[in-house]
């Protein structure tokens, strides 16, 4: 059995906690400095701040998982290489992301590390692949997610379903994305579009972090790639006003306080998902394929999950699970999914399979 250090006990990481609870594979540890965290099982209050108090924790498993901060992970990642533990994070934050990337090339152990697979990075990575497959040449693939209250109640149309300080980081950072084959940047918020989806009206606009490794996967590849957020139309012409005309741009954890003192938390949400593609087929037709999908909040095992704790929660642990079904946490792999070295990308699994494991099916489960 697979020792498993969970390291944040928010929304996530709770949920990954309990989903693993009692789990044949995996013996699962959580850890938050919380004192509350201590009422949970196998729980503990620590401080994660401390570096030698977290190189400890990381030291006694087999795995780490960060659901914390995305400001906390590169300490985290460093401390896994340095003990040559297997390394799992649901960061957005390109800056980690890629930090992460350079010290792992420079790593001689055989640890496994698969930042960024959540809903968005993530989940999205392995759909926009699954398309780009169904394609003889692919010109271009356009990924949007969003999770959004069923009942907004003020002019945002946004209630909190998790990390604001996440949320307000991808309205800052540079967007990452392709154009004519080439890696580029552009600003976040824009890219503006509506779109109907279930005579449902929404808007789209460039945010930060949810391309992912696609962006390296796909360069020269197709000529456009872009990633956007979905939300209810109007919500980004406030979130510009904040942002832009009243500088909370340059203020963020100003901002961070003011919405979470201001907006009301809700599990009552769903997650969507629409990710296109255009190309051509064997016989030089072009088409336009798309996959979309709404997972709503659900009980699951007693436990009522918001949709976005479920989708980010199921899509990491849906990763996890196939990775050790390939035996690429133990010393002899079989190598079923190319690692690349010692990263393994979420588009590396296809969405069939992510589909059939236990924790990616309940993804279906609150589908239409």
């Amino acid at each position: 059995m697979l020792k498993l250090q969970v390291l944040g006990a928010g929304k996530i990481g709770i949920t990954i906690y309990n989903l693993l609870e009692g789990d044949p594979f995996f013996a699962v540890n959580i850890f938050d400095n919380r004192p509350q965290v201590a009422n949970l099982k196998t729980g503990r209050q620590a401080d994660l701040s401390d570096q030698t108090e977290l190189e400890k924790i990381i030291q006694d498993g087999d795995i780490v998982v960060s659901a914390l901060p995305f400001h906390m992970n590169k300490s985290v990642a460093d401390a896994a290489i340095k003990y040559n533990k297997h390394y799992f994070d649901l960061t957005e934050d390109v800056a980690t992301t890629k930090h992460i990337a350079e010290q792992t090339n420079a790593h001689s152990g055989n640890s496994i590390f698969v930042p960024q697979c959540g809903l968005a990075p993530g989940y999205v990575s392995i759909v926009a692949m699954d398309l780009f497959k169904k394609l003889k040449s692919v010109e271009k693939i356009t990924m949007r997610v969003g999770a959004l209250p069923l009942y907004p109640d003020n002019r945002l149309k946004y209630n909190l379903t998790w990390s604001t300080a996440g949320l307000i980081n991808e309205y800052i950072q540079p967007c990452p994305c392709l154009e004519r084959g080439t890696a580029k940047e552009v600003k976040a918020l824009e890219g503006y579009e509506r779109f109907f989806h279930i005579s449902n009206e929404y808007e789209a606009f460039n945010t930060s972090g949810g391309i992912g490794s696609l962006i390296t996967t796909l360069e020269g590849k197709i000529d456009e790639l872009c990633y956007k957020s979905i939300r209810y139309p109007g919500h980004r012409e406030y979130i510009s006003f904040l942002l832009e005309d009243l500088k909370f741009k340059d203020r963020p954890k100003e901002l961070v306080k003011l919405l979470d003192s201001s907006l009301a938390a809700t599990k009552q949400d769903k997650v969507i998902v629409v990710v296109s593609a255009t190309g051509s087929d064997d016989a030089g037709r072009l088409l336009h394929l798309n996959h979309a999908q709404i997972v709503h909040n659900q009980t699951v095992n007693g436990m009522e999950l918001s949709a976005i704790e479920l989708t980010t929660s199921c899509s990491l642990l849906a990763v996890l699970d196939i990775i050790r079904e390939d035996d690429l946490l133990t010393e002899t792999p079989h190598k079923n999914i190319s690692s690349r070295g010692r990263i393994i990308r979420n588009e590396d699994i296809s969405l069939e399979r992510f589909l059939a494991n236990r924790f990616g099916k309940l993804w279906l489960t609150g589908h239409n």
